[in-house]
């Protein structure tokens, strides 16, 4: 159901939005990605933002139109409802391991081919099943997917652990005729949002040096990765000066949100603008120095901050239920009852995720509702 739907076009139309609405500002959010597509490019990097982050294909044909390379995928589901929008380059970033999965993604990829579209789609490894599992779902296709073995540079989370195993995997992705060996991928999650640089760039300096290392054994190895690609938001300025990688993960990037706020980029702090914020409205206000908004747990992640209260910074928020949250303020500049009022989220992606769609905004003008059509399992 898109409530707002009538709304399109009309001038002022967003100050009638009923809520809880997603908001993005449509300028901010080209904005942004042509900064960080140029900011790559100056430190030798092509751009693969992640879709992990909006889950919308609309906004990641849009991304592309705006200079990335191609996107980046966290789950299967998102790589077929972007191959399903005609996106042609893709990266799945987590390894698979249900053949239903992997069969879904090569029928998806021979279907765009047949109709005439080129798609480049390329799969991490990090097991030599894995790579089994893929050269089974491609058996009998023709089709040839590329392939990055996924390296485990501190996080833990998936990877191989050290130079024999990638080496084992690259030179097996060398002999496979199903998917092409094109390179590593390395990435550290728990670093992204340190907020002091010093800190950050002290812990994840240990990352980056064991893959300069892995890199190293795999050039000796007659192995050299073609790609290296990884990193993220948090980690940009830091990848960037260490010239190891030439293709660059981000996604935050495009909303931002409180963490990311609060996130130092060595001598300043993160150079992208705000450009997503929930909508809603104080359904009550009985008590002194409070009232009742119609957003609580099931509007906001609530793993990390609570959100901020766009350009009311003496405004704080507080859950308050599933349904509702507490807005205190202190002074005569209060909300009333029945006013909308937006908060910046407090973690964009598993925000994004509790909603079906983006209202996109230009000026007080609802200029378009893109659904946000990559959630969900497969």
């Amino acid at each position: 159901m898109t409530a707002n739907a009538d709304l399109i076009g009309q001038p002022g139309g967003a100050r009638l939005l009923t809520t809880p609405a997603l908001i993005v500002d449509g300028e901010l959010l080209e904005r942004n990605t042509r900064s960080m597509v140029e900011l790559a490019a100056n430190a030798g990097m092509r751009l693969r933002p992640h879709a992990k982050t909006h889950k919308c294909s609309e906004l990641g044909k849009r991304q592309i139109q705006w200079g990335a390379s191609g996107l980046c995928c966290a789950t299967p589901l998102e790589a077929l409802v972007m191959l399903g929008a005609g996106i042609e380059d893709l990266l799945l970033t987590a390894p698979v391991t249900q053949p239903r999965q992997a069969s879904a993604i090569a029928d998806a990829v021979g279907r765009q081919r047949q109709s005439g579209q080129s798609c480049e789609f390329s799969v991490v490894v990090d097991s030599i099943r894995g790579i089994e599992l893929w050269e089974e779902a491609l058996k009998g296709t023709q089709l040839q997917f590329h392939a990055l073995v996924d390296l485990d540079i501190g996080m833990q989370r998936t990877g191989v652990p050290d130079g024999p195993a990638a080496i084992q995997l690259a030179a097996r992705l060398s002999d496979s005729t199903s998917l092409k060996y094109a390179g590593i991928q390395a990435y550290s999650g728990l670093i992204q949002h340190i907020e002091s640089f010093e800190e950050r760039q002290r812990i994840y300096g240990t990352h980056l040096q064991k893959l300069a290392t892995l890199i190293d054994e795999l050039r000796a190895a007659g192995l050299g990765p073609s790609t290296v690609s990884g990193g993220g938001t948090g980690s940009f300025p830091i990848d960037a000066a260490s010239g190891l990688f030439n293709e660059h993960q981000a996604g935050s990037f495009v909303f931002m949100d409180v963490e990311y706020g609060r996130v130092a980029w060595g001598t300043s702090m993160v150079p992208f603008d705000v450009s997503i914020w929930l909508r809603g409205h104080v359904i009550s206000q009985n008590h002194a120095g409070m009232a009742t908004v119609n957003l609580g747990t099931k509007s906001f992640s609530s793993d990390s901050f609570a959100p901020d209260v766009r350009n009311q910074p003496d405004w704080a928020f507080q859950f308050f239920g599933d349904e509702y949250g507490k807005l205190r303020f202190d002074g005569p500049d209060a909300p009333l009852w029945g006013e909308s009022v937006d908060f910046v989220l407090p973690h964009c992606d598993p925000t994004v995720n509790l909603h079906s769609e983006y209202h996109v905004l230009h000026g007080n003008t609802l200029v378009a509702i893109w659904p946000i059509d990559g959630r969900g399992v497969l």
